[in-house]
Protein backbone atom coordinates (compact mmCIF):
# COMPACT_ATOMS: atom_id res chain seq x y z
CA UNK A 1 0.00 0.00 0.00
CA UNK A 2 1.71 2.99 -1.45
CA UNK A 3 1.23 6.40 0.93
CA UNK A 4 -0.71 9.82 -0.80
CA UNK A 5 1.38 12.57 0.30
CA UNK A 6 -0.43 15.95 0.18
CA UNK A 7 1.25 18.97 -1.28
CA UNK A 8 -1.83 21.23 -1.49
CA UNK A 9 -1.30 24.99 -0.57
CA UNK A 10 -2.79 24.64 2.57
CA UNK A 11 -0.57 21.93 3.90
CA UNK A 12 2.30 22.74 2.90
CA UNK A 13 1.49 26.34 4.62
CA UNK A 14 0.85 24.50 7.68
CA UNK A 15 3.78 22.80 7.52
CA UNK A 16 6.61 25.73 6.75
CA UNK A 17 4.90 27.44 9.62
CA UNK A 18 5.87 24.25 12.15
CA UNK A 19 9.59 24.42 10.38
CA UNK A 20 9.82 28.10 11.07
CA UNK A 21 8.37 28.03 14.34
CA UNK A 22 10.69 25.46 14.87
CA UNK A 23 13.88 26.68 13.75
CA UNK A 24 13.19 30.31 15.25
CA UNK A 25 12.80 28.64 18.72
CA UNK A 26 16.31 26.81 18.50
CA UNK A 27 17.77 30.09 16.88
CA UNK A 28 16.71 31.82 19.96
CA UNK A 29 17.83 29.32 22.52
CA UNK A 30 21.35 29.10 21.06
CA UNK A 31 21.89 32.84 20.54
CA UNK A 32 20.83 33.32 24.41
CA UNK A 33 23.62 30.96 25.18
CA UNK A 34 26.37 31.95 23.48
CA UNK A 35 25.84 35.85 24.63
CA UNK A 36 25.70 34.33 28.08
CA UNK A 37 29.02 33.19 27.18
CA UNK A 38 30.03 36.23 25.45
CA UNK A 39 28.90 38.78 28.37
CA UNK A 40 30.64 36.04 31.04
CA UNK A 41 34.17 35.92 28.90
CA UNK A 42 34.01 39.90 28.59
CA UNK A 43 33.15 40.29 32.12
CA UNK A 44 36.10 37.85 33.40
CA UNK A 45 38.16 39.39 30.89
CA UNK A 46 37.49 42.99 32.10
CA UNK A 47 38.18 42.00 35.66
CA UNK A 48 41.69 40.26 34.35
CA UNK A 49 42.47 44.20 33.11
CA UNK A 50 41.34 45.93 35.92
CA UNK A 51 43.31 44.13 38.38
CA UNK A 52 46.59 43.89 35.70
CA UNK A 53 47.20 40.53 36.48
CA UNK A 54 46.02 37.27 35.22
CA UNK A 55 44.76 34.35 37.06
CA UNK A 56 47.27 32.91 39.77
CA UNK A 57 49.93 35.61 38.65
CA UNK A 58 52.11 37.61 41.25
CA UNK A 59 52.73 41.11 39.74
CA UNK A 60 53.93 44.39 41.42
CA UNK A 61 51.41 46.21 39.55
CA UNK A 62 48.82 44.63 40.66
CA UNK A 63 45.70 46.77 42.21
CA UNK A 64 43.00 44.12 43.94
CA UNK A 65 42.71 40.26 44.36
CA UNK A 66 39.61 38.45 42.74
CA UNK A 67 36.62 37.22 45.14
CA UNK A 68 34.46 34.64 43.55
CA UNK A 69 31.14 35.47 41.17
CA UNK A 70 27.77 36.49 42.20
CA UNK A 71 25.60 35.83 39.59
CA UNK A 72 22.10 37.27 38.20
CA UNK A 73 19.47 37.35 35.43
CA UNK A 74 19.48 39.97 32.33
CA UNK A 75 16.40 39.97 30.71
CA UNK A 76 16.99 40.76 26.77
CA UNK A 77 15.61 41.28 23.70
CA UNK A 78 15.93 37.02 23.32
CA UNK A 79 14.00 36.42 26.24
CA UNK A 80 15.66 36.50 29.77
CA UNK A 81 19.63 35.33 30.45
CA UNK A 82 19.53 33.33 33.67
CA UNK A 83 22.28 33.16 35.90
CA UNK A 84 24.83 35.56 34.38
CA UNK A 85 28.12 34.99 36.57
CA UNK A 86 29.55 38.55 37.82
CA UNK A 87 33.06 38.94 38.84
CA UNK A 88 33.57 40.43 42.23
CA UNK A 89 36.77 41.97 43.68
CA UNK A 90 38.09 41.64 47.53
CA UNK A 91 37.65 45.91 48.24
CA UNK A 92 34.64 45.51 45.57
CA UNK A 93 36.48 48.31 43.24
CA UNK A 94 35.69 46.24 39.78
CA UNK A 95 32.60 47.28 38.28
CA UNK A 96 31.94 45.59 34.81
CA UNK A 97 31.46 48.05 31.93
CA UNK A 98 29.71 45.63 30.22
CA UNK A 99 26.42 45.51 32.70
CA UNK A 100 25.66 48.39 34.34
CA UNK A 101 25.29 48.50 38.32
CA UNK A 102 21.63 47.05 39.50
CA UNK A 103 20.49 46.65 35.93
CA UNK A 104 17.84 43.50 35.75
CA UNK A 105 17.19 44.43 31.48
CA UNK A 106 17.95 45.91 28.39
CA UNK A 107 17.14 49.25 27.90
CA UNK A 108 15.25 47.74 24.75
CA UNK A 109 13.15 45.49 26.95
CA UNK A 110 12.22 48.84 29.06
CA UNK A 111 11.00 50.26 25.95
CA UNK A 112 8.60 47.18 24.92
CA UNK A 113 7.24 47.71 28.64
CA UNK A 114 6.62 51.49 27.55
CA UNK A 115 5.05 51.00 24.35
CA UNK A 116 2.75 48.06 26.26
CA UNK A 117 1.78 50.69 28.51
CA UNK A 118 1.18 53.64 25.96
CA UNK A 119 -0.86 51.37 24.17
CA UNK A 120 -3.19 50.76 26.44
CA UNK A 121 -2.23 48.06 28.76
CA UNK A 122 -2.57 48.35 32.35
CA UNK A 123 0.79 47.94 34.66
CA UNK A 124 -1.01 44.93 36.01
CA UNK A 125 -1.83 43.80 32.62
CA UNK A 126 1.66 44.02 30.72
CA UNK A 127 3.72 41.57 33.24
CA UNK A 128 1.48 38.38 31.26
CA UNK A 129 0.79 40.17 28.02
CA UNK A 130 4.41 40.00 27.98
CA UNK A 131 5.61 36.64 29.61
CA UNK A 132 5.86 34.65 25.93
CA UNK A 133 8.02 37.18 24.61
CA UNK A 134 10.33 37.48 27.45
CA UNK A 135 10.04 33.77 28.85
CA UNK A 136 9.40 35.54 32.53
CA UNK A 137 6.84 37.12 33.91
CA UNK A 138 7.04 41.13 34.45
CA UNK A 139 5.63 42.67 37.70
CA UNK A 140 3.75 45.63 38.15
CA UNK A 141 6.60 47.44 39.68
CA UNK A 142 8.92 48.25 37.12
CA UNK A 143 6.40 49.32 34.56
CA UNK A 144 5.37 51.75 37.21
CA UNK A 145 8.53 52.64 37.92
CA UNK A 146 9.17 53.68 34.38
CA UNK A 147 6.15 55.44 33.63
CA UNK A 148 6.87 58.59 35.65
CA UNK A 149 9.41 58.79 32.98
CA UNK A 150 6.75 59.24 30.42
CA UNK A 151 3.92 61.88 32.20
CA UNK A 152 4.97 64.36 29.70
CA UNK A 153 4.28 62.16 26.45
CA UNK A 154 1.04 60.90 27.90
CA UNK A 155 0.10 64.33 28.88
CA UNK A 156 0.63 65.52 25.21
CA UNK A 157 -1.58 62.25 24.25
CA UNK A 158 -4.14 63.18 25.81
CA UNK A 159 -4.24 66.23 25.03
CA UNK A 160 -4.50 65.85 21.23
Amino acid sequence: MREVLDFSERTVRRRWREVKGALREDLTVWTRHYLKRLLDHTREAEREIYLRAARHERTPGRRDYRNGYYSRDLGTELGLVRELRVPRTRTAGFVPQVLDRYQRRRPAVATLLRDAFLAGASTRRVGPLLAPLRGERVSARPVSRITPALAAEVAAFHRR
